[in-house]
């Protein structure tokens, strides 16, 4: 009987070794990537207006969805809470057009530009911007700007 040598043994160990690393290390980068923000409703730049004009009063959450992972999970469950989602809207700045802020300032601003950064939240009244949250860093700020705003 032929005898395998050790060495055989040591690269065997080691390519298991470099697989297993491989796949958690793909298994990380798939559960890490861009997902879609599912606790309300998307709304995609076409869809906008129609939106918008069903309603008086809605609150836009606009951001890439890796931006928003980190407050994500508590705003889900803020708004869990809450009786009704009607008035609350997402839009994902990665499936917008490159046109989109400027249209959106030219449909919705007042008289000033509104400045979208990537996560904002904006409170739109009867077809205009209300009010508005950039640059949101934790969702105190989110929970703040809900409660000033008296959206149900």
């Amino acid at each position: 009987m032929r005898q395998i040598p050790m060495k055989n043994y040591v690269i065997a160990i080691i390519i298991s070794i470099i697989t297993v690393g491989l796949v958690f290390y793909l298994m990380n980068i798939y559960n890490s990537r861009d997902s879609k923000i599912d606790f309300i409703d998307e709304v995609s730049e076409k869809d906008l207006d129609y939106y918008v004009a069903e309603r008086s009063e809605i609150l836009i959450y606009m951001t890439s969805a890796k931006k928003a992972k980190n407050i994500e999970k508590e705003f889900k469950k803020y708004l869990n809470k809450k009786v009704s989602k009607d008035n609350y809207a997402y839009i994902d700045l990665n499936e917008v057009s490159k046109d989109f802020k400027d249209n959106f300032n030219d449909k919705y601003s007042k008289s000033n530009k509104i400045e979208i950064t990537d996560p904002s939240l904006l409170l739109i009244e009867n077809g205009k911007v209300e009010d508005s949250l950039i640059n949101i860093k934790e969702f105190k700020q989110i929970k703040d700007f809900i409660e000033r705003s008296n959206i149900k």
